[in-house]
């Protein structure tokens, strides 16, 4: 390392003649887990990437002070308390990995598992799932045990089956078929090549 600083321990790099290794920014990462999703209805916050991608409930980093007798002030920062988790889905009948906050984990077994959590309707539940768990909600929609679950519910209420090529997102709403973004083709990214004595070309 060439510099003691935080910042030069984090991002400085010590020379080499191989590349560093290639990874997707943020934004693009985000549309790719949802090249297959409908746009998520919620806005997404961008000073806090990290919660793109789990179920952060809204959570995000946070700044403050430590303040002793003294007086004296020292900056510090609290993180949320995110765990990797396995979670159990019965609709897909899998475990579901997901980055996942405390107060989401408590959410969950409050609500009886996480189908029941991602498949809740009140605007604050759709805000608070981020895109993540906007992706895990579209594809519990999808599953054959949803859909049984919704079309049952909609009979109940008196209301007609939907038409042939609809998705239903809930008991009482559905979504058609060309609707629902298609699925995008991989494209092929070309590697950079090396002269014979190991640097990089073009």
């Amino acid at each position: 390392m060439t510099s003691t600083s935080v910042f030069g321990r984090v991002f400085t790099r010590s020379f080499s003649s191989t590349p560093a290794v290639c990874a997707k920014d943020s934004k693009k990462r985000m549309a790719h887990m949802l090249r297959n999703v409908p746009p998520y209805p919620a806005p997404v916050q961008n000073h806090f990437k990290q919660s793109w991608f789990g179920l952060y409930g809204g959570k995000s980093i946070q700044f403050g002070n430590n303040v002793p007798e003294s007086e004296y002030k020292t900056r510090r920062r609290w993180w949320p308390n995110v765990r990797s988790k396995k979670l159990w889905s019965n609709a897909l009948g899998k475990w579901v990995p997901v980055r996942v906050v405390a107060s989401v984990l408590r959410t969950v077994d409050k609500v009886g598992g996480i189908d029941n959590y991602l498949l809740g309707q009140k605007q604050a539940r759709i805000k608070e799932l981020g895109p993540t768990g906007w992706m895990w909600r579209w594809r519990l929609i999808n599953s054959p045990a949803i859909q049984q679950r919704f079309l049952e519910e909609r009979q109940k209420l008196g209301l007609l089956p939907p038409e042939a090529g609809e998705v239903l997102t809930s008991p009482t709403t559905s979504l058609k078929q060309e609707d629902i973004p298609a699925e995008e083709e991989p494209q092929h990214v070309n590697q950079p090549q090396k002269d014979d004595l190991g640097n990089l070309t073009l």
